[in-house]
């Protein structure tokens, strides 16, 4: 008889990060480094959707500005969901306004 070893379960987290509008240029000088940042949890499989809110309704999205963004991804706890977005490029350099956290209740696939 072996003994089985409980594993840690991961739970889904949104985490919805507000834009300062006035932010734009801030916010591109950051992209490369956000893009770099995202890479590993996407490869690791731990990013589930990464998505913009843009503020018009528009197919064209050469000149659009966002208003906030969501990433869903899986942590062992919201404190590691938390201490993810501590080095958040869009965090540490002020181009997000506010940050929320929000379990995700996954229904469908």
């Amino acid at each position: 008889y072996r003994p089985r070893h409980k594993r840690k379960s991961v739970m889904l987290y949104a985490i919805i990060e507000g834009t300062t509008i006035d932010r734009v240029p801030v916010r591109q000088q950051a992209r490369p480094q956000h893009a770099v940042r995202l890479h590993k949890p996407i490869i690791d499989n731990n990013l589930m959707m990464a998505e913009l809110f843009p503020i018009v309704d528009n197919e064209d999205t050469s000149s659009v500005v966002y208003s906030d963004n969501l990433c869903v991804g899986k942590f062992p706890s919201l404190e590691e969901a938390k201490t993810s977005v501590e080095t958040e490029p869009y965090v540490t350099t002020t181009v997000n306004r506010s940050v929320s956290f929000k379990v995700v209740k996954q229904i469908s696939s």
